[in-house]
């Protein structure tokens, strides 16, 4: 957080500066693709689901492995193509 401490400072533009900063270090973190978390806990669950956690339909023998690409954690067992349609924003409100 910045207070201007007198009127000749340009708080904009330090305000612009930070969010720059923020913005190229987010885009540092997340733009190479990161392992998996897969815990022995999801792995129980994964083997256990019979349904696709993102539309609730019922899962084949073929199920895939879902994970959140921000946060590389397993997020349940999923359709393939329910997986592929899932999106992420591509841009910070």
């Amino acid at each position: 957080m910045f207070t201007a401490e007198d009127e000749d400072d340009d708080v904009a533009r330090v305000f612009i500066d930070s969010l720059e900063e923020e913005i190229i270090e987010i885009y540092n973190r997340f733009k190479f693709p990161q392992k998996m978390i897969f815990t022995k806990e999801d792995a129980k669950n994964y083997n256990a689901a019979t349904t696709c956690h993102i539309c609730g339909g019922e899962l084949g023998k073929y199920k895939v492995r879902d994970h959140c690409h921000l946060r590389v954690n397993f997020r349940g067992a999923a359709h393939n193509q329910c997986n592929l349609n899932y999106k992420i924003l591509k841009f910070f409100p």
